[in-house]
C-alpha cells in the first residue's frame, strides 16, 4: 500500500504506469439496510451523569422532540465515563448537519446547560456540558461522480487538475488501495476515489464525520479509515470507517485520544494505531488504549507513523521521534542525530 502526500500542491500526480493498471469499472456502492444515526454527546464530570440524566429526561428530551429529534432504540457503543450520549435516527446526513445548527441556535437549550454549570459552580466554564451532534453511522451513498479527463502526461508522471474532474486542485494526501483505486484527500473538502475512469467525491453529505481528511489507511479487512483534522489548525472530528456499505464514526466519546487524527498505521495483529493531537491511540477492534507523554512518549502530537521490519512502531512528533515496542517508548532527538527543524 502506498501513500503520497502533496500538501498545498496544485496538481495531484500519480505514476503513469500505475494509472494504466486500475480496474476499469464505474464505482459501485453496496446496498445497506443501516439507518442514518446521529449521536448527541454532552461532556461532564462522571459523577454528574446521574443528576444530568434526570435533567435530560425532564428538560432536554422534550425540547429535542420539538425539533423532531426522537431517540433511536439502537444502543450506542460503550463510551468514556465523562460522555453522556443518545442516538437519533434521521433521514440523512444533511439532516444531521441541520439538526446541529438548530441545537446550537436554541436559546432554551443554552439556558438549561448554563443552569447546570451554575449548579456545578462552573458558570464561566463553557467547555463543561459542551455538546456535539455528529454522524454516528450512515449508509454509504454514491458520491458526486464525474468522468475523469485524460490529464497531462510528462515522462513517467501523469497530472490531473480540476479540468479533469477533480473537485479541487489542492490535494493533501493520497493512498492506493489493494484493488488499485486511488483515494485522494482534498483540502478541507472530503475525499475522492479514482478508479481509472471516474472521480467520486465523498463529503459530510455522504456520511463523513468531517471534511478535513488528513490520514487514509486501508486495513487488512479492506475497510478504509479516515482521520480528520490538520496540524496547527486541529478542528478534527475523529475517525470515519468506510466498509463499502456504511460510514461509521469514532470520536473522543469512544475513547479516542483526540478528535484531530494525523496518522494511521496497522500492526501485524490487526490493531490500528492513530496518531492524534493529544497522543497515540491503539484500537483493538473494541476499545481504544491511549498513550501520552505521561507514558514516556516524547511529544504530544503524533504527526506520522510507520512500522519497521521488527514490528516496532516509529512515531514522529513535534519534539522528535519515538520507537515504541508495545510497552515502552524510546525517544530520539537532535542529540541522537535527528536533523534540527528549520
Amino acid at each position: 500500500m502506498s501513500m503520497l502526500r502533496c500538501a498545498a500542491l496544485l496538481l495531484f500526480c500519480t505514476v503513469a504506469q500505475a494509472a494504466t493498471t486500475f480496474p476499469v469499472k464505474p464505482s459501485s456502492i453496496a446496498q445497506s439496510d443501516a439507518e442514518t444515526l446521529a449521536r448527541l454527546v454532552f461532556w461532564m464530570p462522571p459523577e454528574h451523569r446521574t443528576n444530568f440524566s434526570t435533567v435530560y429526561d425532564e428538560k432536554i428530551a422534550p425540547l429535542l422532540k420539538t425539533h423532531g429529534l426522537v431517540e433511536s432504540a439502537q444502543k450506542s457503543r460503550a463510551v468514556v465515563d465523562s460522555a453522556f450520549v443518545r442516538l437519533f435516527a434521521l433521514d440523512d446526513t444533511a439532516a444531521i448537519v441541520a439538526g446541529d445548527r438548530t441545537l446550537r441556535a436554541d436559546s432554551t437549550l443554552a439556558a438549561v446547560l448554563q443552569e447546570q454549570r451554575i449548579a456545578l459552580n462552573a458558570a464561566t466554564n463553557d467547555s463543561l456540558l459542551r455538546f456535539y451532534f455528529n454522524p454516528y453511522i450512515a449508509p454509504a451513498t454514491q458520491g458526486a461522480l464525474s468522468k475523469a479527463g485524460p490529464g497531462q502526461r510528462k515522462g513517467l508522471w501523469q497530472s490531473f487538475t480540476v479540468e479533469d474532474g477533480l473537485p479541487s486542485a489542492r490535494i493533501d494526501l493520497a493512498m492506493a488501495d489493494r484493488s488499485g483505486q486511488i483515494w485522494i484527500g482534498v483540502s478541507n473538502d472530503g475525499i475522492v476515489r479514482y478508479d481509472g475512469l471516474h472521480f467520486e467525491h465523498f463529503t459530510t453529505a455522504h456520511g463523513l464525520v468531517a471534511s478535513m481528511v488528513h490520514a487514509i489507511h486501508q486495513d487488512r479487512q479492506g475497510d478504509i479509515w479516515l482521520g480528520t483534522g490538520m496540524p496547527a489548525i486541529h478542528q478534527g472530528e475523529g475517525i470515519t470507517r468506510y466498509d463499502g456499505e456504511t460510514f461509521t464514526s469514532y470520536t473522543r466519546a469512544d475513547g479516542l485520544a483526540d478528535n484531530s487524527v494525523y496518522a494511521i498505521a496497522e500492526a501485524d495483529n490487526g490493531d490500528l494505531y492513530f496518531g492524534t493531537a493529544n497522543g497515540l491511540s491503539r484500537f483493538d477492534g473494541e476499545k481504544f488504549h491511549n498513550y501520552t507523554p505521561q507514558d514516556g512518549m516524547l511529544g504530544q502530537s503524533v504527526l506520522g507513523m510507520a512500522f519497521d521490519q521488527q514490528g516496532r512502531l516509529w512515531l514522529g512528533t513535534e519534539l522528535g521521534a519515538n520507537r515504541f515496542g508495545g510497552q515502552t517508548f524510546e525517544p530520539f532527538t537532535s542529540q541522537d542525530g535527528l536533523p534540527l527543524s528549520s
